[in-house]
Formats: structure tokens, sequence, C-alpha cells
């Protein structure tokens, strides 16, 4: 097995590029990136830079960087977050080659492969960090449609008002203020992949915080008293 593969049998390949050195896959995944998600392709000048870095950098986190290679060809990829103070982890990013999406994988299709191996990586995490009963998998939906689609193969629609922030493209010069001072938001949706091996559905106000914090707090980085932080939790009924 390659020395970043985390996974590899005679139909799929996964790597790990967080750490790994590995240039030709990295940029590899930082095209597929840039053309799924054209509107967020300003993203990856900086999510190169935090390739160079292991997984465990921030205490208490453990991110993932995951190409999926068929044949030695790119065609997915996935990032994702375990957070031990949120007792969750975040789907930040998670896209497929459209002619590879209907392709069955051990007959499932291929986002279910990749996502259950998602879940069992998020477990090994979650173990690592002494938290086994981690609640599942917290992520953005864009719009209603697709959220109805993820319904339908086991996500649970949050019941939180949420804005994704949009961050402006960094440029010279730029202070932190000032770029959070260009934040646009949008409306969003959060869902959640259950742990299977946790009962609870529903989910008690703190934690729904959490969820929500986890995105916008740890992941994004905006301040904790921020009016759209404060418009989204106070959302939690």
């Amino acid at each position: 097995m390659p020395k970043n593969a985390i996974y590899e049998d005679s139909q799929i390949k996964i790597f790990e590029l967080l750490g790994s050195g590995d240039t030709k896959r990295i940029e590899a995944m930082m095209r597929l990136y840039r053309q799924l998600f054209p509107e967020y392709a300003h993203y990856t000048k900086r999510m190169e830079k935090r390739t160079a870095f292991p997984p465990e950098r921030r205490s208490g986190q453990i991110a993932h960087y995951w190409l999926v290679e068929q044949n030695n060809k790119p065609i997915g990829f996935t990032t994702f977050r375990y957070l031990h103070k949120r007792k969750c982890a975040i789907g930040v990013a998670f896209g497929i080659e459209t002619e590879a999406r209907k392709q069955n994988i051990h007959d499932q299709r291929l986002s279910t492969f990749v996502t259950s191996e998602v879940m069992g990586q998020l477990e090994r995490d979650s173990e690592l960090l002494g938290a086994p009963d981690f609640w599942g998998l917290v992520t953005e939906v864009e719009h209603r449609d697709l959220m109805e689609h993820y319904k339908r193969t086991g996500m649970i629609e949050l019941p939180i008002k949420y804005y994704e922030p949009i961050f402006p493209v960094e440029s010279n010069g730029k202070s932190p203020q000032d770029r959070l001072e260009a934040v646009e938001f949008k409306v969003a949706i959060l869902g959640i992949i259950p742990n299977p091996k946790v009962s609870i559905r529903n989910y008690v106000n703190n934690v729904l915080r959490d969820f929500a914090l986890a995105f916008l707090v740890d992941h994004y980085g905006l301040p904790e008293d921020h009016e759209i932080v404060n418009s989204v939790t106070n959302s939690i009924i």
C-alpha cells in the first residue's frame, strides 16, 4: 500500500493528504475542488498551505483531507474534522466527478462508500481523543432540494436557522479584522449524519449549539460574540 493510502483494494484507493508531502495528489485535489466548487476556488490557496501540517495540528482536533482514486485517476475528495470539545465532527467539503457519481463500489454508491469510510475514521479519531460516543458528522447543506436528497440517505436536518460565512479572496495588506468585516453570509441548512452507535436523535439545545459553533467559531474563526453567531445560536429553541 502506498505510504499515505489509508484504504486500497482492487476498485478504489483513498489517500490522506495532510502532512503527506504528496505534491502530485495535493495538486490533483485542488484541481478537483476548483472544478466542482468554482465559487469557492479562492479557498484552495489556504487549503494548500494546510496540507503542509499533520492532521493533529490543533489540540483536541483531528483534520483530514482525503483524495479518492479509481484506476490511479483522481475522482473525488472529502475534507472533514473531528472536534473533541464539541463531541462531533464537521464535514467541510465533499466532491465527486460527475461521471463517477453513479458508480457502485462494493455494491453501494461511491458517495455512500466514502461516507462509511469517513464515519469509520471518525470513530477511530473519537476513541483516540477519549470520546467514543461522538454525535456524528455535521454538514452544511446549501439548498432545500439537496437536504431532501440527503434525508433519504439517512441525514437528519437540524432545527437551526443557520448562515454560512463566505470569505473574500485573500489579498496582501488585509488584516484579519478587515477580512472578517468583508465576510458575507448566505442562508444554509445544517444536517447531521448520526453516529449509528449513538441512539439519541432529539438533540438538546446545548448540543445543537455546539454543532453550530463547531462550524462558525472553530472552523470559520468567527468570534463567539459575532452578531451572526448570536443569531444562529438564538434560533435554537
